[in-house]
């Protein structure tokens, strides 16, 4: 039985180098994914507001140009 305890420990060997650095990059993309959607929420909250001037400026164009 001792046999087949080993033999399931070896089975799963310690996490290697290759396996830290690829979880470390698996981080360090998903911070990097976190931090374009922070920027794109960011731009896309600017965008409205831009496109919320943009239709006041609109309104008060097509008002001077019904009231000449």
């Amino acid at each position: 039985m001792s046999r087949s305890a080993s033999s399931s420990s070896q089975s799963q060997p310690p996490p290697s180098v290759d396996h830290l650095a690829d979880v470390k990059q698996r981080q360090s993309l998903l911070q990097y994914i976190d931090q374009r959607i922070q920027e794109l929420e960011e731009e896309r909250c600017e965008l409205r507001q831009q496109l919320s001037d943009l239709k006041a400026e609109r309104s008060i164009i097509e008002a001077k140009i019904r009231g000449t």
